[in-house]
């Protein structure tokens, strides 16, 4: 089962490499297409689905993707930048149970007990 240390670990790893492919895009060298690009993203979900329900994964997946910009929100060692205090996913439609998710360890917080 994993725990807290690895799980910041891989994310960390994956802010590394999206910071690498985000200064190759900057410099106008795109491996967007490509298993430099594909490869990282495919292990990542594999790792993700063999360890957390699909609930997990989904949040993982939004917190990662749609919520954060993993090159400009973190620094290399996957310190969030932002500071907004009230900076949440909520639990229900009617916003009024915020469950806190600035840092990676928020993020842990709510998927630890999603895993497999």
């Amino acid at each position: 089962m994993i725990e807290f240390e690895k799980f910041k670990k891989i994310i960390v790893k994956y802010i590394e490499f999206h910071k690498c492919e985000d200064q190759l895009h900057r410099m106008k060298i795109e491996i967007f297409d490509s298993p430099l690009f594909e490869t990282p993203g495919f292990l990542l979900d594999w790792f993700w689905e063999e360890c957390f329900t699909d609930e997990g994964v989904d949040a993982i997946n939004w917190y990662m993707f749609e919520h954060r910009d993993l090159a400009d929100d973190f620094d290399y060692r996957g310190e969030c930048l932002i500071t907004e205090e009230d900076d949440c996913m909520w639990s229900d439609e009617e916003k009024k149970h915020p469950i806190p998710m600035r840092t990676i360890e928020d993020l842990w917080n709510y998927v630890k007990d999603f895993r497999k």
